[in-house]
Parts: C-alpha cells; sequence; structure tokens
C-alpha cells in the first residue's frame, strides 16, 4: 500500500532530467563539453538595481557582439570560465570582461577583441574541451583562464561522475582515473539519476547489487534509504551526507581543512592535469595563458562561512583550523612550475571597504556584483598588461601575419613572415611548425622535416611535431624511421589510436608480421570500447575534420572523416549524431548527408547548423520554395544569425523576391555591419535595379 501510495503520489517514475545546467533557454546540450550558450539567441532580464538588459549570445556562441573578423593586427583575448565570467545576472557593458576590453583599446595602442567565453556551470575540464572544439578556431592571442575557488575543484569531479567518465582526447592517460572512486549517486542502467521520491535530492547508489535492483524499482526502499542517509548524516555531523545533493560545502570546507584524500586527491590532479593540457595546447597553437584566480566570498570573509555553515548546522568554532588559502597555493604552484603567469585577486577583494560589497549578497547570490566585476577589471586589465608577451611583440606580430597569408594561400608572404618571426624569437616553437605545415602542403618534404625537428627541440612533448616528422618521413618513404617516430610520438600520447593505424600500414607494408599484428590489437582495442569512449573519438575526428574543412586543408580534413567513420555510434536518432554524420557524408555523398541534416532539424528544430545544411542542399538541388521556408524557421530560431540572413535574402533574390531579399541583408547588416557578403550583395541589387 505504501509502494502504490508513492506511485501515486510522485506520478510515475520518468525521472527529472539529470543535468540542470543544460537550460532550454540560452543553452542547449552539445556533445563535445555537455552544453554551450544557443547560437543566435537574447534573454531579457533585469540586473540587481533594476536595470533592464538584454544578454546576448552571438552567432558564434559567446556572450556579447558579433565577433570580427579575424586581422594580423589586432589582439584578441579569450576568456574562459564559468558563471562568473559568463555573468548572466550583469549588464552586459558591466561585466568585467567587456571593461578590460574598452580599456586595453584605450591604452594598448593596438586594436583589441576580448571575447566572454564564460559558460555557466562549467568546471575547468570542460573549458579545456571548450577550447580545443570551440576556443582555438577563433585563433586568440591571449587566453584568460577565470579559475574560481568555490566549486571549480568540485565540478571537476561531480561533471566527470567522479573522474570515470573522462574523454580519451582530451587527456592522454584518463586510466589512471578511472574507477578509482566509485560513483556515489544511484542511477538507472541508462545512466540517468533516480531521486528521492518525494523530493529531489539524490539518493546514494548501496553497496549491494540487490540493494541497488530494489532502489530502482521500488520507491519506497529508494525513500527509506534516502531518509536514513541524511539522518545519519545529521546526528553525525558528516558534512560528506549533510552536502550530498550539491558538495559545495563539502569541498570548499574541505580544502581549507587541507584534505588531500580520496575525492580530494581525484579533484586536485584531476583540475591540475585540465590545467597542464590547456597549458600545452595553447602554447602549441602559438597562444599564451595566463590564470586570474577568483575567490569565494566564504573565502574572504568569516561571517559568510558562518553563514554557510549554519545551514548545515555545523558550527565553525567546532571545526580544526582552516586554511582558506590551500586552493589558491595549489593553482599558485602549478603556475609558478609551469612559468604560467597567475592572479589572485584575493588580496584586492579584502582590501576593498567593504569585501561583501563586491558579491550580490543582497540577493543572497555568491557571484560578482557591478562593483566586484569592476574592481576585477581593473586588476585583470593591469595583469594582462604587465604580463602577456603579445603586445608590442614584433614576432608575434610576424607571426599572425604568417597565420593570415597562410589562411589567404599566399605562400610567398606566409613563409617569409614566419622566417623573419623566427629570426626575432628563434626559441619559439609554433612559427616552426606553421612553417612544417606551409611546407608540407607545398611537397617541400625535406624543408618540412627540419622545421619539425626545430619545434621538436623546443617543445620535446609537441604531438603536433611528432605526428608531422612522422607523416614526412613517411612521404619521403624511410618507414624505419617513420615507425621510430610513430613509437615516440606513442610514448608522449600513449591512447591516440591513429598513430597504431600508421603503425599498421607501415608495419603490413614492410611485411612485419608480429608488429602489425600488435597494432592491430591496439586499433581494435579502441573500435571495441564501451560506446561513451567512442563517442568521444568520433566527435574529435568529426570536429578536426570540419576544422580542416573551414581552413580549406580538404585533404587532412578527408582523413578525419575517414577516421570519424570508424565509430559510427548506434543511436542515430540523436540529432547531435545525426548532425555530424551529415557532416562526414556530406564529403562523398550529398544525398545521404541531407537525409542526415533532415532529421537531425526536424528532432531538434533549435540544432540552427542542420537547418543551414538542409537549406544550403536543398538551394544546390534547384528546391527553392523548400529553401526558403527551411531558411525561415533558421532565423526564427536564431534572429541574431547573420549569415542566416544573408542566405535568406539570396534564396529571395532568386525567387525574384528582390525587395525581400533586400531587408533580409539589411537585417544581417544590422546584426554585423561588416559582413562582406551582406555588402556584395546590397551592391549587386542596386546595379541591377539600374
Amino acid at each position: 500500500m505504501c509502494e502504490m501510495g508513492l506511485r501515486l503520489i510522485s506520478g510515475s517514475q520518468n525521472e527529472r532530467e539529470e543535468d540542470p545546467n543544460a537550460k532550454k533557454g540560452i543553452m542547449r546540450r552539445e556533445q563535445r563539453t555537455g552544453w554551450i550558450p544557443r547560437e543566435g539567441t537574447e534573454r531579457h532580464a533585469v540586473d540587481v538595481q533594476g536595470r533592464p538588459f538584454a544578454l546576448r549570445i552571438n552567432s558564434s556562441g559567446q556572450r556579447g557582439p558579433e565577433l570580427e573578423g579575424r586581422q594580423p593586427s589586432k589582439r584578441r583575448l579569450l576568456f574562459l570560465g564559468d558563471s562568473f565570467t559568463m555573468a548572466s545576472q550583469t549588464r552586459e557593458q558591466d561585466t568585467f570582461t567587456a571593461r578590460i576590453d574598452s580599456l586595453l583599446n584605450a591604452t594598448t595602442g593596438v586594436p583589441v577583441e576580448v571575447i566572454n567565453s564564460g559558460v555557466e556551470g562549467y568546471s575547468t575540464y570542460q573549458e579545456l574541451a571548450y577550447y580545443r572544439y570551440y576556443g582555438r578556431v577563433l585563433q586568440p592571442d591571449i587566453v584568460v583562464l577565470c579559475f574560481f575557488a568555490g566549486n571549480d575543484f568540485r565540478d571537476n569531479m561531480v561533471h566527470t561522475r567522479q573522474g570515470q567518465l573522462l574523454n580519451p582526447v582530451l587527456l592522454s592517460q584518463t586510466e589512471k582515473y578511472r574507477d578509482r572512486h566509485r560513483d556515489p549517486y544511484l542511477r538507472r542502467t541508462d545512466g540517468a539519476l533516480l531521486y528521492d521520491p518525494l523530493e529531489q535530492l539524490m539518493v546514494p547508489q548501496p553497496h549491494s547489487s540487490i540493494a541497488v535492483w530494489l532502489e530502482r524499482n521500488l520507491l519506497l526502499v529508494r525513500l527509506l534509504h534516502s531518509r536514513f542517509f541524511r539522518l545519519w548524516g545529521r546526528l553525525s555531523g558528516d558534512l560528506e551526507i549533510e552536502d550530498f545533493d550539491a558538495r559545495y560545502v563539502f569541498y570548499q570546507v574541505g580544502l581549507f581543512q587541507g584534505r588531500d584524500d580520496g575525492l580530494f586527491a581525484t579533484s586536485r590532479e584531476l583540475t591540475l592535469d585540465c590545467l597542464e593540457e590547456l597549458h600545452r595546447l595553447i602554447s602549441a597553437d602559438g597562444a599564451e595563458l595566463l590564470i586570474a584566480f577568483l575567490p569565494s566570498l566564504i573565502q574572504l570573509d568569516n561571517g559568510h562561512l558562518r553563514q554557510y555553515l549554519a545551514r548545515y548546522s555545523v558550527e565553525l568554532d567546532d571545526m580544526e583550523a582552516l586554511d582558506r588559502t590551500y586552493p589558491t597555493s595549489i593553482v599558485r604552484d602549478f603556475c609558478i612550475s609551469r612559468q604560467v603567469p597567475f592572479l589572485d585577486l584575493s588580496a584586492h577583494f579584502l582590501a576593498a571597504e567593504k569585501t561583501a560589497d563586491l558579491y550580490l549578497t543582497a540577493i543572497g547570490d555568491g557571484h560578482f556584483s557591478t562593483a566586484g566585476h569592476q574592481l576585477a577589471a581593473q586588476h585583470i586589465y593591469h595583469f594582462v598588461q604587465q604580463h602577456s608577451i603579445h603586445f608590442g611583440d614584433p614576432a608575434a606580430d610576424l607571426f599572425r601575419l604568417g597565420l593570415h597569408h597562410r589562411r589567404q594561400h599566399h605562400a610567398a608572404p606566409a613563409e617569409a613572415a614566419l622566417l623573419e618571426a623566427l629570426q626575432r624569437n628563434g626559441d619559439w616553437a609554433p612559427p616552426h611548425m606553421q612553417l612544417g605545415h606551409l611546407y608540407r602542403r607545398q611537397e617541400r618534404w625535406n624543408q618540412a622535416l627540419e622545421s619539425y625537428r626545430n619545434a621538436l627541440e623546443i617543445d620535446a612533448e609537441n604531438i603536433a611535431a611528432h605526428a608531422g616528422i612522422a607523416e614526412t618521413l613517411t612521404k619521403l618513404d624511410d618507414r624505419k624511421a617513420a615507425m621510430a617516430a610513430y613509437r615516440q610520438a606513442l610514448r608522449v600520447r600513449p591512447g591516440w589510436w591513429p598513430f597504431w593505424q600508421e603503425l599498421h600500414e607501415l608495419h603490413t607494408r614492410a611485411n612485419m608480421v608480429r608488429e602489425a599484428q600488435e597494432a592491430q590489437q591496439h586499433l581494435q582495442a579502441t573500435f571495441n570500447a564501451p560506446n561513451y569512449i567512442k563517442d568521444f573519438w568520433w566527435v574529435e575526428h568529426v570536429s578536426q575534420g570540419a576544422l580542416h574543412t573551414a581552413r580549406d586543408e580538404q585533404r587532412a580534413a578527408e582523413r578525419e572523416f575517414a577516421r570519424a567513420l570508424h565509430f559510427l555510434p548506434a543511436e542515430t536518432d540523436d540529432p547531435e549524431t545525426l548532425y555530424n554524420l551529415g557532416l562526414v557524408l556530406k564529403q562523398r555523398d550529398k544525398t545521404e548527408a541531407l537525409q542526415a541534416f533532415e532529421k537531425a532539424f526536424a528532432l531538434q528544430p533549435d540544432l540552427i547548423q542542420a537547418g543551414m545544411e538542409v537549406a544550403l542542399l536543398y538551394e544546390e538541388q534547384g528546391k527553392i520554395q523548400a529553401a526558403a521556408q527551411i531558411l525561415q524557421e533558421v532565423v526564427e530560431q536564431a534572429p541574431r544569425w547573420p549569415d542566416a540572413w544573408v542566405n535568406l535574402g539570396f534564396i529571395h533574390a532568386r525567387m525574384g523576391a528582390f525587395d525581400v531579399a533586400r531587408q533580409a541583408w539589411e537585417k544581417a547588416l544590422l546584426l554585423a555591419p561588416d559582413h562582406p557578403q551582406a555588402h556584395i550583395n546590397l551592391r549587386e541589387l542596386d546595379r541591377i535595379k539600374k
């Protein structure tokens, strides 16, 4: 009778959404990072002082205006962070990123563009994924990671299920975390969280498999376990149990205690590994990493710490001595060891007349207030000016100029600029790498090999240099040396399966049967991995293929798409998967690609990229009316996406509706005044009318 009553009260056993951060408003679900701001959206809100403002997400998914075209003379700063950086409670012009943009443009003497890539709820692990898949294509000169003391350590564990579901593409040795700690939460067999039947409380996972089965199937058993668990936590004063649902207090206070056991050790190691990989990736791209440490209010203020603990009936005086600088020291020591510039805002915030006024304490919110953003902006601005090498550095100017010419396929000026950059700074690996890529494209194999080797002498762990050497030696038909190069690359990146694929082909051609079998075993282990591992590889290769396509590097794009085919997921009704499948198929079969894009857009209308692909393929097939209808749906979903308006105008022009086309192109220019295609189309329309 109790069980039946619980089922009636709860309505059904269809559980709530697992991820509260994947909001339906300005956020959308995404395979690479979990969730991401929905491109081209706008939400109206009111700040704490009652001032209305528009929270706008541009067409590339960052808070703020549309990004301008990348120019070599411009300095581009990319800010990575969580809700403190995104600052959705604050007017755009009041955020520290917008203020820093104004300050740098007023004082540096060079044009500066600051990009706010903060995303609510992100951990360092997700910021690493964001940079790899979204940030690096923006080609920033400086990346400022805003590390928040309050929950970044915690989020690096919780968002990766206690370190078990780690992407092998992002961290090269994820196996050291896998299964180190048992996931504490009760879940369904598909991984979705199960909750207390009467309240949205997480339920601990029992140790017994029989108990797990009972709790999954009987609400009464789940209710009793949930309530007894919390009663025991209250009686014992165990903060891990008291704060079981969120673990914000558990992690913050545990770190203040200097704990380095169990979950704390893993969260610390995982955080540092993410910072290490992010630093390596940014440096390899020719940019520089700076880290700004944002303190939480309870790290600075005893009164607020007492209030925080009082919610859990814990007295500060009953606790052992707390060291609230310990979380800071973990990140600071990493930065010192890697020579990464580090800014700790704690002292500056403590020096303020009323530290609490720097946070939104008036509404019970721990984020920065307008005053907090202003103070953070002042110090981060000076920090960037003092520590960045990319302001006034001729080598950096020449490097960006070389990249610009290479994107324009102007090989001679690209080579000249990169060589001159090396004359200014010969100990900088990225110009060597770009020269290697340039020479390979021109089939100047020996010069490419020399450039890659020069880069490797500077940075022995540069995986792209290892791969470049191995691929170039293969082109030179030096199989023995190529095999040795791939083996060396695998020592740096043990889990990178494409190196085993190349080794397998080299060994097969050389009739080295035993070695070929060894390589095949490694490949098969990857292809037979659990689905979530294969999904990671799928996303990686499709993303890299799209990146190479955007750079007009067709051979590399085809290679990445071919690799992605090894990991085709079974869940073909997933919109993101269908969209990725369409990108792959588009390279060889546009009919099949169109079917995938159509299904993806039908399943998820706010997946505007899929809708755009459908419209463009319809237009290629001469289905102009259908293309116009799809593009109309796209602009309704993403009214601030200039490219969608440009394409919509083009379709209407083909239909002879020139006035409607003009309106669409003028709308695109309102959103992006420098949009080149919109200007060209309007000029052509004026010429035709004359």
